[in-house]
């Protein structure tokens, strides 16, 4: 066996330990506190109680969609850049072919 196989299978074995200690605890934490709950400030007033992995899933969603919603904005925000970059270069490139195309229509002095 190259050595190449040896960590390729070393490598996937890690990960599948890591990946079932992951559960493990996920699992360990949901047991230990499934039955807590918390006061949760929403608003002025608002203040419901909740069990805490509702609360967990539910920050654990919205910082999801706050990061997806990020992402699209980074995202949109680079592509007008790039089209005002292409615009600029596009109106600079229809400028020299002008003057160009001036120049050429202009005519030299005759030597003397």
């Amino acid at each position: 066996m190259a050595l190449p196989q040896v960590l390729l299978k070393t490598w996937i074995w890690t990960e599948i330990v890591f990946l079932g200690l992951v559960v493990l605890y996920t699992m360990v934490f949901a047991l230990n506190n499934s039955d807590e709950d918390i006061t949760l400030w929403l608003f002025l007033g608002k203040e419901p109680r909740m069990n805490v992995l509702i609360a967990l899933l539910g920050a654990f969603a919205l910082g999801a969609l706050v990061t997806a919603l990020l992402r699209t904005v980074i995202s949109t925000v680079r592509q007008m850049h790039t089209a005002r970059e292409r615009t600029r270069t596009l109106r600079l490139e229809r400028e020299i072919a002008s003057m160009r195309t001036k120049a050429n229509t202009l005519r030299t002095r005759e030597p003397e």
